[in-house]
């Protein structure tokens, strides 16, 4: 899943209704706009999810509009079991 810019692509919140197992890999959470939409896809829910892969783009803490790093991780808040599993953070910079 590639989280596009607000006015051009997908918003996480697209995630939500949908029942996902197995691999998934999101890219371009420096497009995220907004926590609450990082909320809204529910990876806590997800609970068949066995490896989630999490990569931002360039240097994301540059970006001014949007919230910071670690305010979206906590937002993709995954299962449990998920993150005992296979969590990967790519390019993921404090």
């Amino acid at each position: 899943f590639i989280v596009g810019l607000e006015a051009t692509g997908f918003g996480l919140a697209e995630l939500h209704n949908l029942s996902l197992g197995g691999k998934l890999h999101i890219k371009g959470l420096e497009n995220v706009s907004n926590v609450r939409d990082a909320r809204e896809a529910n990876l806590i829910g997800k609970k068949e999810l066995s490896h989630l892969y999490l990569s931002w783009g360039g240097d994301a803490n540059s970006r001014g509009s949007g919230p910071g790093v670690e305010q979206v991780l906590e937002a993709l808040e995954p299962h449990t079991a998920t993150v005992s599993d296979f969590l990967h953070l790519v390019n993921y910079h404090v």
